[in-house]
């Protein structure tokens, strides 16, 4: 259900969809070939229970469900041709794993199976600021990330079997 305004390939839609997988709404400007040489699209995004992996955009189910209300801004319609900017907030949200509560997004870069940026995390496992950059397509996968934690527990975010809890400025690579 919705709006669109415009053309075949240059219009905006305001729209929201509603599924078993969960919940979207958008308001995006996109342009489509042949207007464009690629898709774009920039605008706003709101998910609610949205379940990433039913997309099959990534290999090894790396994503539950997704809470997310932010920007995006990029072009491509596929993993391997996608270059996207985000910025927003995720709660009670679930990538690669890890169940996080407030992830807020000050600005991740997606360019194919490769992400860079600024992440703040700050939940009942700890608070993080932090750089991180993530390569998904290397075996095994590859993950730098720089920033200052506290009271940030290493047994939910690493995976450990013990309890390990970080306070400090870190360059960690992995």
């Amino acid at each position: 259900e919705g709006d669109y305004l415009g053309g075949i390939y240059d219009f905006v839609v305001n729209a929201g969809l509603v599924s078993r997988e969960g919940s979207l709404q958008a308001n995006l400007h996109m342009q489509l070939p042949p207007k464009v040489g690629r898709m774009t699209y920039n605008g706003w995004l709101s998910t609610q229970g949205l379940n990433v992996n039913a997309l099959h955009l990534l290999e090894g189910n790396p994503s539950g469900n997704m809470n997310f209300d932010g920007q995006v801004r990029g072009f491509g319609q596929n993993l391997k041709d996608i270059d996207l900017l985000l910025t927003g907030r995720a709660v009670k949200s679930e990538f690669f794993g890890y169940g996080l509560e407030d992830l807020i997004i000050d600005s991740v870069h997606v360019r194919g199976q490769s992400l860079n940026g600024t992440v703040k995390i700050n939940d009942s496992h700890g608070y993080a600021d932090v750089s991180v950059e993530m390569n998904l397509q290397e075996k095994p996968k590859q993950f730098e990330v720089h920033g200052a934690f506290r009271d940030f527990d290493l047994r939910h975010y690493a995976k450990l079997k013990d309890s390990l809890y970080l306070s400090s400025i870190i360059n960690l690579r992995m």
